[in-house]
């Protein structure tokens, strides 16, 4: 019988593997493009403004949530992306 941690167990080499495929330049910039795009679909992720509207909250509000970890998201550059 599987643990239920088991289909998880290769997440972090996964990871871990696809991070050394960056450093060692194996993909070229197009299909880095494409996984990313796919992880913003996938992920859904949206501007705090974008994320504050579908809360119905305000964009303070969200960006304070955001500050507080109560919000998944990712900084690219100086843009906040939150998961919704």
């Amino acid at each position: 019988m599987k643990k239920e941690s088991e289909p998880y167990a290769r997440s972090g080499l996964i990871a871990d593997r696809y991070l050394e495929v960056i450093r060692n330049k194996e993909l070229v910039i197009a299909d880095r493009l494409k996984v990313i795009e796919s992880e913003f679909k996938e992920l859904n992720l949206v501007t705090i403004s974008e994320a504050a509207k579908r809360a119905g909250i305000s964009y303070n509000g969200m960006k304070k949530r955001v500050k507080e970890g109560r919000e998944m998201f990712i900084r690219v550059g100086s843009q906040v992306f939150v998961s919704v």
